[in-house]
Protein backbone atom coordinates (compact mmCIF):
# COMPACT_ATOMS: atom_id res chain seq x y z
CA UNK A 1 0.00 0.00 0.00
CA UNK A 2 1.11 3.26 -1.20
CA UNK A 3 1.67 6.28 1.37
CA UNK A 4 -1.07 8.10 -1.04
CA UNK A 5 -3.72 5.53 -0.96
CA UNK A 6 -5.02 7.03 2.51
CA UNK A 7 -4.66 10.24 0.33
CA UNK A 8 -6.64 9.41 -2.30
CA UNK A 9 -9.18 7.23 -0.35
CA UNK A 10 -10.36 10.34 1.69
CA UNK A 11 -10.93 12.48 -1.31
CA UNK A 12 -13.20 9.72 -2.80
CA UNK A 13 -15.02 9.45 0.58
CA UNK A 14 -15.18 13.35 -0.12
CA UNK A 15 -16.18 13.62 -3.19
CA UNK A 16 -18.49 10.87 -2.82
CA UNK A 17 -19.87 12.79 0.54
CA UNK A 18 -20.42 15.96 -1.58
CA UNK A 19 -22.22 14.50 -4.45
CA UNK A 20 -24.64 13.23 -2.27
CA UNK A 21 -24.85 16.59 -0.48
CA UNK A 22 -25.36 18.11 -3.80
CA UNK A 23 -28.00 16.49 -5.02
CA UNK A 24 -29.90 16.97 -1.12
CA UNK A 25 -29.86 20.27 -1.62
CA UNK A 26 -30.91 20.37 -4.98
CA UNK A 27 -33.57 18.01 -4.28
CA UNK A 28 -34.73 20.68 -1.17
CA UNK A 29 -34.86 23.70 -4.03
CA UNK A 30 -36.42 21.85 -6.51
CA UNK A 31 -39.48 20.46 -4.03
CA UNK A 32 -39.75 23.95 -3.46
CA UNK A 33 -39.82 25.79 -6.00
CA UNK A 34 -42.10 23.46 -7.78
CA UNK A 35 -44.65 23.42 -5.37
CA UNK A 36 -48.21 24.03 -6.01
CA UNK A 37 -47.00 23.94 -10.02
CA UNK A 38 -49.77 22.37 -12.42
CA UNK A 39 -48.43 19.16 -13.91
CA UNK A 40 -50.81 18.84 -16.10
CA UNK A 41 -49.95 18.62 -20.18
CA UNK A 42 -49.36 21.65 -22.34
CA UNK A 43 -48.27 23.65 -18.73
CA UNK A 44 -45.66 26.76 -20.14
CA UNK A 45 -42.28 26.19 -18.98
CA UNK A 46 -41.88 29.93 -18.48
CA UNK A 47 -39.06 32.24 -19.05
CA UNK A 48 -35.54 31.13 -20.56
CA UNK A 49 -33.78 31.92 -17.30
CA UNK A 50 -36.05 30.30 -14.69
CA UNK A 51 -36.52 27.19 -17.07
CA UNK A 52 -32.82 27.04 -17.10
CA UNK A 53 -32.76 27.33 -13.04
CA UNK A 54 -35.27 24.76 -12.38
CA UNK A 55 -33.41 22.62 -14.98
CA UNK A 56 -30.37 22.31 -13.78
CA UNK A 57 -31.65 21.87 -10.19
CA UNK A 58 -34.04 18.93 -10.86
CA UNK A 59 -31.33 17.24 -12.92
CA UNK A 60 -28.85 17.91 -10.27
CA UNK A 61 -31.02 16.16 -7.91
CA UNK A 62 -32.17 13.09 -9.87
CA UNK A 63 -29.18 12.06 -12.05
CA UNK A 64 -26.32 12.99 -9.65
CA UNK A 65 -26.61 10.29 -7.68
CA UNK A 66 -26.53 7.45 -10.54
CA UNK A 67 -24.30 9.70 -12.45
CA UNK A 68 -21.79 9.79 -8.92
CA UNK A 69 -20.24 6.18 -9.54
CA UNK A 70 -18.97 6.97 -12.95
CA UNK A 71 -17.74 10.78 -10.85
CA UNK A 72 -15.90 8.85 -8.87
CA UNK A 73 -13.83 6.63 -11.26
CA UNK A 74 -13.55 9.55 -13.60
CA UNK A 75 -11.68 11.05 -10.44
CA UNK A 76 -9.90 8.26 -9.38
CA UNK A 77 -8.64 7.37 -12.77
CA UNK A 78 -7.63 10.74 -13.73
CA UNK A 79 -4.38 12.14 -12.40
CA UNK A 80 -4.73 15.79 -13.36
CA UNK A 81 -8.96 16.00 -13.37
CA UNK A 82 -11.29 16.07 -10.72
CA UNK A 83 -14.84 15.04 -10.47
CA UNK A 84 -15.78 18.31 -10.68
CA UNK A 85 -15.13 18.12 -14.58
CA UNK A 86 -16.48 15.51 -14.87
CA UNK A 87 -20.20 16.62 -13.37
CA UNK A 88 -19.58 20.21 -15.15
CA UNK A 89 -19.71 18.25 -18.29
CA UNK A 90 -22.36 16.45 -17.67
CA UNK A 91 -24.58 18.90 -16.60
CA UNK A 92 -23.44 21.17 -19.39
CA UNK A 93 -24.11 18.36 -22.30
CA UNK A 94 -27.81 17.48 -20.66
CA UNK A 95 -28.16 21.41 -20.56
CA UNK A 96 -27.38 22.21 -24.24
CA UNK A 97 -29.80 19.12 -24.92
CA UNK A 98 -32.72 20.72 -23.01
CA UNK A 99 -31.94 24.27 -24.69
CA UNK A 100 -32.76 22.56 -27.68
CA UNK A 101 -35.81 21.31 -26.71
CA UNK A 102 -36.71 24.34 -25.65
CA UNK A 103 -36.18 26.52 -28.94
CA UNK A 104 -38.15 23.87 -30.47
CA UNK A 105 -41.11 24.20 -28.14
CA UNK A 106 -41.23 27.98 -28.43
CA UNK A 107 -40.92 27.41 -31.66
CA UNK A 108 -43.90 25.24 -32.07
CA UNK A 109 -46.07 26.94 -30.17
CA UNK A 110 -44.86 30.56 -31.69
CA UNK A 111 -46.77 28.89 -34.75
CA UNK A 112 -49.99 28.86 -33.53
CA UNK A 113 -50.76 25.60 -31.78
CA UNK A 114 -54.59 26.01 -30.61
CA UNK A 115 -55.10 22.17 -32.04
CA UNK A 116 -52.85 21.23 -28.74
CA UNK A 117 -54.89 23.25 -26.32
CA UNK A 118 -55.32 20.80 -23.60
CA UNK A 119 -58.10 22.36 -21.82
CA UNK A 120 -60.30 22.76 -25.33
CA UNK A 121 -59.33 19.99 -26.87
CA UNK A 122 -59.23 17.31 -24.57
CA UNK A 123 -56.90 14.12 -24.02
Amino acid sequence: MSVLAPRRSARFVWTAALLIAAALVAWLVTVDRMRGMDAGPGTDLGGLAWFLGIWLTMMAAIMLPSAAPMALTFARLSRSSPAWVFVAGYLAAWTAYRLAAYGAFRLVTAAGTDWLAWGRSGP
